[in-house]
């Protein structure tokens, strides 16, 4: 812990560690993420995503 004075003396923040960060579970993420595309069941429509990219460069 460690304080940071103003320029009067008092103190103006008080500067803690960070805690450190709990690693994600990379797999449940991508099961997530899969889940959540197939509950929105959207599509494109019969247009491949490569068709997409090309239509996007023509700009």
């Amino acid at each position: 812990m460690r304080r940071s004075p103003s320029p009067n003396g008092k103190p103006i923040a008080r500067l803690v560690s960070v805690p450190p960060e709990q690693k994600p579970d990379v797999k449940k993420v991508i099961q997530e993420m899969l889940a959540y595309r197939d509950r929105q069941n959207r599509t494109l429509g019969g247009i491949s995503a490569r068709e997409l990219i090309e239509e996007g460069r023509r700009y």
